[in-house]
């Protein structure tokens, strides 16, 4: 199970990488690359749009399932990624949106790793459940003991200090990359 949730990560990526350049060919094959250009801006928007996760998890929005908020946080931040490797694909020559779609790589990578460390924490704690509920345990006492010494805590909080630094410079050099071109007009 621990082997299938890693390639099935990798092979998501790969899949999101050829998609990408599936389509900057057939955009440069029919010669209407310029509209890559505008695929980054719609990027962003799904980008943005997969914080709302984000929200809900530090109670800033309220209502809806955690489940469903990081489902739609990973397709939409997936689709995101897919369409600002386009706009990307585009433009050959400009070191700081190369630098911002290595930075959005990066982070890509680092939020199928804690994907799978995720699921891995999550189905060790699982185990643990069921070997104290077989002891005598029932469900809620079986989780409290659980809590203070919870995999997932622990490897979570290890991600965290991975992947919010990685979302602050893909932040920090796409703020930067949209600031050069709305002064320079290089849209």
């Amino acid at each position: 199970m621990k082997k299938s949730l890693l390639i099935n990560s990798i092979f998501g990526f790969l899949i999101q990488i050829s998609i990408a350049a599936f389509l900057i060919f057939v955009l440069h094959f029919l010669k209407i690359e310029f509209i890559g250009r505008y695929l980054g801006p719609v990027g962003l928007l799904f980008i943005l749009l997969s914080f709302l996760y984000s929200l809900r998890k530090r109670k800033i929005i309220h209502g809806g399932s955690m489940k469903n908020y990081l489902l739609f946080h990973e397709v939409m931040t997936w689709l995101g990624a897919l369409l600002i490797l386009v706009h990307s694909g585009i433009h050959f020559n400009a070191i700081i949106p190369w630098l911002a779609t290595a930075a959005m790589l990066a982070n890509i990578t680092s939020g199928f790793a804690g994907r799978f460390h995720f699921e891995e924490a999550s189905r060790e704690l699982e185990v643990s459940k069921k070997v104290l509920m077989k002891k005598g345990l029932n469900d809620e006492d079986a989780e409290n003991k659980l809590w203070g010494a919870s995999l997932h805590a622990q490897v979570m909080e290890k991600w965290h200090a991975i992947h919010l630094p990685i979302t602050s410079i893909f932040a920090g050099l796409l703020v930067f990359h949209v600031i050069v071109v709305l002064m320079y007009g290089a849209f």
